[in-house]
């Protein structure tokens, strides 16, 4: 398991790029060989009092989970998308049990006085931590509403602190930036969780079972002029005369990968975003809207 994880974030600093995009495609392989390297490391536990073994292969899978090369690639984000979603199991359950494992070893570890020779700057590993658990909410929305997200919030924070002294003087600055943003995407889901059940309360009567899930000011291509299509395949990229003469405002989508948007596959919705924008930014001129 370390030669594995070891060679793999080996890849990602020293490889070429397509090394680095092969990566995440074996991980995520059909016959599912990578699957169950993944799998057999987030089931592991601490043997013993051999705290080093099992932190220093954590740590490496999560710095290979969390490798810019990955996360930054859209050529291999489905395959990224895939091991996230793998990685968190079902309602982030997986996911969250690995990382408080992870903290409770290295408190553990603390308290026992037990040596870590091979896991480099222990400070890093509650860093790797919140960056891990920062994609996943990010990728999987639906995983930000396990009640066990917020104590392991404060598990990492807590680790953070113990071992600030041994860590680059940064870090922990950004590790309380990145909790911070795990805690605000929690607090937004849970909002927008009850906002939805005071809109079912308040509409009890009329009978209706849909439900938009857009907010209210957002827009969506439907038809309502010649070229307002949703597949950017088939719009015509010059204004026509009916867009031009239409009262209806057009879909802008955000920039921003927490907004909605009608199109769950990343690397569609990156297409989809900047082609309407682009488009819009050459045509419109200065009735250009705020996006972000």
């Amino acid at each position: 398991m370390r030669h594995l994880w070891e060679g793999a974030l080996r890849i990602l600093e020293e490889g070429d790029r397509d090394w680095r995009q092969q990566l995440p495609q074996d991980l995520n392989d059909d016959e599912g060989t990578g699957h169950r390297h993944i799998l057999t490391l987030l089931n592991t536990k601490v043997v013993g009092a051999d705290f080093d073994t099992f932190i220093n292969n954590a740590h490496n899978f999560l710095l290979t989970l969390t490798h810019p090369s990955l996360l930054r690639c859209l050529a291999v984000d489905t395959h990224v998308g895939s091991l996230y979603n793998l990685f968190g199991g079902s309602g982030g359950k997986r996911a969250v049990q690995f990382l408080q494992r992870l903290c409770d070893a290295l408190m553990a570890a603390r308290r026992s006085g037990a040596s870590l020779n091979s896991t480099g700057d222990i400070g890093a590993i509650p860093l790797s931590a919140s960056l891990a658990l920062f994609e996943l909410l990010r990728r999987e929305r639906r995983m930000r509403l396990n009640e066990d997200i917020p104590a392991l919030v404060d598990s990492i924070q807590a680790t953070s602190d113990v071992f600030k002294n041994e860590a680059c003087s940064d870090f922990a600055t950004r590790i309380s930036n990145r909790l911070n943003d795990v805690r605000a995407l929690v607090a937004r889901t849970q909002g927008l969780v009850s906002d939805d059940k005071m809109g079912d309360n308040s509409n009890a009567d009329d009978g209706d079972d849909k439900i938009s899930f857009y907010p209210r000011d957002i827009v969506v291509p439907s038809n309502r002029f010649d070229n307002d299509k949703t597949d950017i395949a088939d719009m015509s990229i010059f204004p026509t005369r009916d867009e031009i003469m239409s009262d209806h405002k057009e879909f802008l989508p955000y920039t921003d990968p927490d907004q909605p948007h009608f199109l769950d596959d990343p690397v569609q919705r990156h297409v989809d975003t900047y082609f309407r924008l682009l488009r819009h930014d050459i045509f419109s001129g200065s009735k250009l809207r705020p996006i972000c």
